[in-house]
């Protein structure tokens, strides 16, 4: 299926994550439907920008997450900035400011722990969250039209997991950021907690604009 999307579309070709999203599809359709269904998610809910050169859509993902760790967990991405730049070895790194200026170097810390969770649904990678979560994903994925219940599950996962990630330090915390998806427990008590935060659209990234060829063509 991917292989014929590729063709479809190959302008933006095949990318490894994008398996995760196939997968789930295929589950439940046959390969026909579930080309057809990829292609809604590629195109008209732009999820091509999360592949495409320059990820546009991916580094909207990354503010989009911040702004929200901040805003529910202050004392949490505080010491996730300073833990972090530490670890990757980022002098003075103040994400803020780095907006402010307009800098993809603020991308570094939220790339480290985030980039499979939203390229590749939270069940991919290398320290996945267990399958039976991604027909969860999907069914919001699909309803939305976007990745607020991404947003939502990793805001669930620090918020059981915060007592322990604050004790943590360096390269202790960086191992337990991309360790989370794999404590994820029950998948009915995620989905519920991460429903308890509310992700309006305002808080989501300006879906990038489509060429013709139904590739995101902001970078």
């Amino acid at each position: 299926m991917l292989k014929a999307y590729a063709a479809f579309r190959p302008a933006l070709g095949y990318t490894q994550g994008m398996a995760s999203y196939a997968a789930v599809l295929l589950l439940y359709m046959d390969e026909e439907d579930a080309f057809w269904v990829f292609s809604l998610l590629m195109e008209h809910c732009t999820l091509s920008g999360l592949f495409k050169i320059g990820f546009p859509l991916l580094h909207g993902y990354y503010d989009t997450w911040e702004v929200q760790l901040r805003r529910h967990f202050p004392k949490l991405s505080a010491h996730i900035h300073k833990q972090m730049s530490e670890f990757l070895c980022l002098d003075d790194f103040d994400y803020e400011a780095l907006m402010r200026a307009g800098s993809r170097d603020r991308f570094m810390v939220p790339a480290f722990y985030t980039t499979s969770w939203f390229q590749a649904m939270l069940v991919g990678g290398d320290k996945p969250a267990p399958s039976a979560l991604a027909p969860r994903l999907m069914d919001n994925i699909l309803l939305d039209g976007n990745l607020s219940i991404i947003v939502s599950c990793g805001l669930a996962l620090l918020k059981a997991a915060q007592k322990e990630l604050l004790k943590l330090t360096s390269d202790g915390l960086a191992e337990a950021l991309k360790a989370l998806p794999q404590t994820c427990g029950s998948v009915d008590e995620l989905i519920a907690s991460a429903h308890t935060f509310q992700i309006k659209d305002k808080h989501l990234p300006v879906l990038p604009e489509l060429d013709p060829e139904g590739v995101s063509s902001r970078v």
